[in-house]
C-alpha cells in the first residue's frame, strides 16, 4: 500500500484571510512573491505539488503562475476572491470559477481540473454544480464542525476508496485530515495549525493520525512561507497573534517535516496526477 502526501498551496495574499475582512488594509500584493525559497525547497526533495490560484491575483502574477507551472506542479483554482461561498449564489459562484478556469487554462496552456473553496466554506449544492463546468475533483472537505467558516459538505453519497479519498461517478473529493481527541476533532493540516503546534506537539500529533490513516493533504499559504512584514497598525491583538505566531521560521520548520514524511516512505504527489494514475491504472 503507497502512502501518499498532497502538498498544496493556497495562492492568495495575506490581506485574503478572514479574519482581516473586517479592516481597512492595503491590498498591496506582497506575500505571493515570496515563494521562491519553498519552491527550490521542493525541488531539493523533487516534490511536485497542486497550487489553488485565486483569479483576482492571474492578471498581476501571471509570470509567478507560468513559472510555477512550468516547474512541473499542478495549478487548480481557489475561487475568484476570497468571499466565503454563503455569500455567493450558485449562479454567481459558477460564473467565478469557469471565468478563473478560462483564464487560467489560457495562461498555462494545460486543463485545470482541481478547486478548494476559500476556507473551506463548500456545500454539496455548489460542490455539484462544479461537475458541469469540468472541474474533476475538490478538496474542501473537513471534519471540523466546531469552525464557525468552513463549509457543510458530507460525503454520505461518495464511495470512499481511499484513506482522505472519495468519488462518485467520475469526481474526486479529497479531505482534509483531522484527528480525533477526546472526541474533540482536531486539524493537523498545515495552515495555521502546523505553525500553532510546537515541533514535538505537531509530531505528536501526526504519529497519533498515522496510526489509523496512510494517505495526507496538507496545505500552507505564501504569507507562512516568509517572515516579511507588513504594517498592522489598528489591528486586534488576537488577529495580530494568529497573523505572526510561527511564521518566522516556518519554512525552516516544514523542510524538517518533510524529512520526516520522506523517511516515512510517503510518495508527494499532485492531486492531477494522482486521479490520472489511477484512472490509468483501473482502466
Amino acid at each position: 500500500m503507497t502512502n501518499y502526501f498532497f502538498l498544496t498551496l493556497d495562492l492568495e495574499d495575506w490581506y485574503h484571510l478572514e479574519y482581516f475582512q473586517k479592516y481597512d488594509l492595503s491590498k498591496d500584493s506582497i506575500m505571493v512573491n515570496e515563494v521562491f525559497p519553498f519552491f527550490d525547497l521542493l525541488d531539493k526533495y523533487n516534490i511536485k505539488i497542486t497550487v489553488f490560484v485565486l483569479g483576482e491575483l492571474i492578471e498581476k502574477h501571471s509570470e509567478l503562475i507560468v513559472h510555477i507551472s512550468n516547474r512541473g506542479h499542478e495549478i487548480g483554482i481557489h475561487g475568484w476572491d476570497h468571499i466565503l461561498l454563503h455569500k455567493k449564489t450558485t449562479k454567481s459562484f459558477l460564473d467565478e470559477i469557469l471565468k478563473t478556469k478560462k483564464a487560467l487554462e489560457k495562461l498555462i496552456e494545460k486543463s485545470v481540473i482541481g478547486y478548494r473553496a476559500p476556507c473551506f466554506s463548500l456545500n454539496n449544492e455548489k460542490l455539484d454544480a462544479l461537475k458541469t463546468i469540468g472541474i474533476k475533483y475538490d478538496s474542501s472537505y473537513i471534519k471540523f464542525k466546531e469552525h464557525p467558516l468552513y463549509g457543510s459538505l458530507s460525503m454520505s453519497d461518495f464511495n470512499k476508496i481511499d484513506n482522505l479519498i472519495y468519488k462518485k461517478k467520475g469526481f474526486y473529493e479529497f479531505e482534509i485530515p483531522t484527528i480525533s481527541i477526546l472526541n474533540k476533532k482536531i486539524p493537523i493540516s498545515g495552515g495555521g495549525y502546523f505553525r500553532l503546534f510546537s515541533k514535538f506537539i505537531f509530531l505528536k500529533l501526526w504519529k497519533k493520525y498515522l496510526k489509523f490513516n496512510h494517505n495526507f493533504n496538507m496545505y500552507i499559504h505564501p504569507f507562512e512561507l516568509t517572515n516579511r512584514q507588513v504594517s498592522l497598525e489598528n489591528i486586534g491583538l488576537i488577529d495580530k497573534y494568529r497573523f505572526k505566531v510561527g511564521r518566522k521560521d516556518n519554512l525552516t520548520k516544514l523542510d524538517w517535516f518533510l524529512k520526516i514524511a520522506k523517511s516515512n516512505d510517503f510518495k508527494f504527489i499532485s492531486i492531477q496526477r494522482w486521479i490520472t494514475e489511477h484512472e490509468s491504472f483501473n482502466n
